[in-house]
């Protein structure tokens, strides 16, 4: 899909059409009349806020002299910004109203809609990243690693157009503080353009730097530690049916392959069963694969960063060089697939699979490849 029919204005008139966009896409309609505390959203409830962010990121000449994919995706941006408020919005006993989490709430609902819609990956996550990270650059000065967090944001997404973001929100907003909160947003910019990636990623100068960087605070960026790898490991990451092995099949020929479906069969065990004894399994695999500076692949779904990582780290402690190896297919195609396998993964097990799913982005490993 052409992100430009979400809506994006285009010149000469750059004209918006709210109501077109909340009659076609059913999931901005519950932003419509949900509160927000009027201390700090005193122009009333999301859906109005919404409005007045896209309002004003179209009124930006710095918006408007963007290439159209870039536009689209920052308009797309705006538009879905605030996409995780209803599902994150509490009445406090004090009569207070919080949304704690919206952001990654919002950056998942709109993964979900977006890859529903067949908008390309690529751009699909620069949009989940604006949206995860949009209140960054006005708590930047609060934030203890926020060089560290500049250089993360970079591998995802230019900080530059972040804080576009940013000060089109603090815009869209009926408060008093607009320029202490532009102020912010644009110490923000200046720290990314000290750390020399205002538009791009931070030059590490090698892959090994900058995996070691992210496991460890107090290494050098600028410093590229001596690696010799001793192994090299790929781990597939996706959805069930997006079509991990059959990559894997055709293209890691002769590999060792450990597979927590197949170890699943060998233990004759369905999905969801006796989890921890498959895990062991692989993990002592694996570790003898290591010692012995043994090439292999590491077969499973991986959706969710945290259990990325904590296997990376085994790989690299390990001293093997590590491949992260994405693949996923439209939402038709793979339901279909899932469908006509022997053991099909439950619905309810797939919603809660698509909903947990957080695609790799460079800080994780020493090479990510997106396939499908």
């Amino acid at each position: 899909m052409n992100l430009e029919a979400l809506g994006c204005p285009e010149p000469p008139g750059w004209d918006l059409d709210w109501a077109s966009l909340l009659q076609r896409f059913a999931w901005l309609r519950p932003l419509v009349g949900c509160p927000q505390d009027p201390r700090w959203h005193p122009e009333g409830d999301v859906w109005t806020h919404t409005t007045m962010v896209g309002q004003a990121m179209v009124d930006e000449p710095e918006w408007r002299a963007l290439p159209s994919g870039q536009r689209a995706e920052l308009f797309t941006a705006a538009l879905l910004h605030d996409l995780g408020k209803p599902g994150a919005t509490k009445h406090e006993a004090d009569g207070s109203i919080s949304s704690v989490g919206h952001p990654r709430l919002g950056a998942r609902l709109a993964r979900r809609e977006l890859w529903r819609l067949g908008v390309d990956p690529p751009a699909r996550e620069r949009i989940c990243a604006l949206i995860q990270l949009h209140a960054v650059p006005y708590w930047a000065m609060q934030r203890r690693n926020i060089g560290r967090d500049i250089l993360a944001i970079s591998l995802r997404l230019p900080p530059r157009h972040l804080a576009l973001l940013a000060r089109c929100d603090a815009r869209g907003k009926g408060t008093d503080d607009t320029h202490e909160q532009l102020e912010r947003i644009g110490l923000f910019a200046e720290l990314a353009q000290k750390q020399g990636c205002l538009d791009g990623p931070f030059p590490f100068p090698s892959d090994h730097a900058r995996v070691e960087f992210f496991r460890k605070n107090s290494r050098d960026p600028h410093h590229p530690p001596q690696f010799e790898p001793r192994s090299s490991v790929t781990m597939t990451c996706g959805l069930p049916a997006a079509g991990k092995s059959r990559w894997v099949r055709q293209h890691c020929d002769g590999q060792p392959v450990i597979s927590l479906d197949g170890l699943r069969d060998e233990l004759e065990v369905e999905p969801g069963r006796a989890e921890g004894e498959v895990s062991q399994r692989a993990h002592r695999r694996a570790r003898a694969l290591l010692r012995e500076d043994h090439d292999f692949v590491w077969d499973a779904t991986n959706l969710v960063r945290a259990r990325r990582q904590a296997l990376v780290g085994l790989f690299l402690d390990c001293g093997a060089r590590v491949r992260i190896v994405h693949v996923e297919a439209p939402e038709p195609t793979l339901r279909a697939r899932n469908a006509a396998r022997d053991q099909p993964v439950p619905e309810a097990d797939l919603e809660r699979m698509i909903d947990r799913w957080e695609p790799p982005d460079l800080s994780e490993a020493h090479e990510i490849v997106w396939v499908g």
